[in-house]
């Protein structure tokens, strides 16, 4: 099977909400066995890649999942591999 990517943009990886959206997404790749990983992207060159000022924002395998707030499973799932 395929890994996929979930890319975390974030300031810093000491922002609190961005703490928490790394512990909230762990969680949720555990509880439904995702072959998943997560990357955390905090260089000010990489995060203009992906032009969004709203942070942290989740990306699955390159596409915008959450802008702001915590995706649930259902809007994560359709762009698994």
């Amino acid at each position: 099977m395929m890994e996929n990517k979930i890319e975390i943009l974030c300031p810093s990886r000491q922002c609190p909400r961005c703490k928490k959206m790394i512990t909230y997404l762990e969680r949720l790749i555990a509880k439904n066995n995702w072959d998943a990983k997560i990357v955390v992207v905090t260089s000010l060159k990489e995060l203009l890649k992906f032009n969004t000022w709203i942070l942290p924002s989740v990306f699955v395998n390159g596409a915008k999942v959450a802008r702001g707030y915590k995706p649930i499973a259902k809007d994560i799932v359709p762009y698994l591999k």
